[in-house]
């Protein structure tokens, strides 16, 4: 028994196999979902660098404040003015430094915290001032609260 053949011929290849079809969308699939995860995490450090560039402006801010009234807290904590959900905290280390001249050295570290992460693993700025103690460029206030 002879098939009568009609008018075109089936391994031309005129489409693609259904294998192929889901292989693409695979493909497509996976380039999607790459691209989705790129762009979530583009997003997230655009706006964790926009929040410390506010807690930079803020903390400029507060340090010419503090500068200009000639005193730094000494070891305190407060609000970083504005409604910015910050908070500042300083912590004072006295040491000497070792040279042929010993010279009394005092260490302001300023962190300033976002309260709006609580998922975040240390504060988004820090900040250290070296004093010499022989030089007083400062008076240091102690236990500092909310700076105006």
């Amino acid at each position: 028994m002879r098939w009568k053949h009609s008018g075109h011929d089936a391994g031309a290849g005129h489409g693609f196999t259904l294998v192929e079809v889901l292989a693409g969308l695979a493909l497509l699939g996976t380039l999607m979902a790459t691209a989705m995860l790129v762009k979530a995490r583009y997003t997230r450090q655009m706006a964790m660098s926009n929040r410390r560039l506010e807690a930079v402006a803020a903390t400029d801010a507060m340090l010419q404040a503090w500068w200009a009234k000639k005193t730094l807290p000494h070891t305190g904590s407060g609000d970083v003015p504005g409604d910015l959900g910050l908070t500042w905290r300083t912590t004072t280390h006295n040491q000497v430094a070792k040279t042929n001249h010993p010279v009394e050295l005092e260490t302001t570290r300023l962190e300033i915290l976002d309260r709006r992460n609580p998922h975040a693993d240390g504060p988004i700025l820090t900040l250290e001032l070296l004093f010499s103690a022989n030089l007083p460029v400062l008076q240091t206030a102690g236990k500092a609260q909310h700076e105006p």
